[in-house]
């Protein structure tokens, strides 16, 4: 594939790819009764006794202040506590509740049955396929060569 072959068949595959998630992200929110951050949040702390913020961020691959705006809703609808850390109290650990638990074991069968539908008529091969191509794309977007935008362009992001 040339370079203006490329430029066509991919002009608007970033477009695409925003426009997907948008819709994943909704209908998953709609669907399963909480955002993909909370969700990821509330995964991760059903499989440990608790962690902190810090560990939070690293394991769901999220930063700190998105981790602060999962957080605090699910501690406000009583699916996690937070508390100090009894060996150092700068920290604060957060901990599934029971209600949490109870919670997350029936989101569990939501996402299972919203991924059922959104992957309905997709072939194993095709979706084996695809997560190869999701894969190859977020390589392809970590590259450093995509990392800072070109010189003399302004940078309007901020």
């Amino acid at each position: 594939m040339t370079d203006t072959d490329s430029n066509k068949v991919g002009s608007l595959i970033h477009v695409h790819i925003a426009h997907a998630d948008t819709a994943c992200a909704q209908a998953f929110e709609r669907y399963v009764g909480l955002s993909v951050p909370r969700w990821r949040v509330l995964h991760f702390l059903s499989e440990v006794d608790s962690a902190t913020q810090k560990e939070i961020c690293q394991r769901v691959e999220m930063d700190g202040w998105a981790v602060t705006r999962a957080v605090k809703p699910l501690e406000q609808a009583g699916l996690i506590h937070r508390t100090l850390d009894p060996s150092d109290n700068r920290l604060t650990r957060a901990s599934i509740t029971d209600k949490g638990k109870e919670w997350y074991k029936q989101a569990q069968d939501r996402r299972s049955a919203f991924l059922q539908q959104a992957l309905h008529g997709f072939s194993d091969d095709e979706l084996a396929l695809f997560e190869q191509l999701l894969l190859r794309l977020t390589n392809n977007f970590d590259n450093p060569k995509l990392a800072n935008y070109p010189p003399n362009v302004p940078n309007l992001s901020s």
